[in-house]
């Protein structure tokens, strides 16, 4: 599963969303930074969004 997958199943983020946390290095997986969104992930890796994603209204 990549971490593209993970923040828009598991953590609800759209795909644009979660693209453009990625790129701007606010994701980390397992303790570290990650930008690629074909990056590989388990599905137990501790995901941490700084800033926290809030959603548009």
């Amino acid at each position: 599963m990549t971490i593209l997958e993970r923040l828009t199943q598991s953590v609800g983020l759209t795909e644009d969303d979660a693209r453009r946390h990625l790129a701007a290095g606010f994701v980390r997986g397992d303790g570290d930074t990650v930008t690629d969104p074909d990056t590989e992930v388990t599905a137990t890796a501790r995901l941490l969004l700084n800033p926290p994603f809030t959603p548009a209204e």
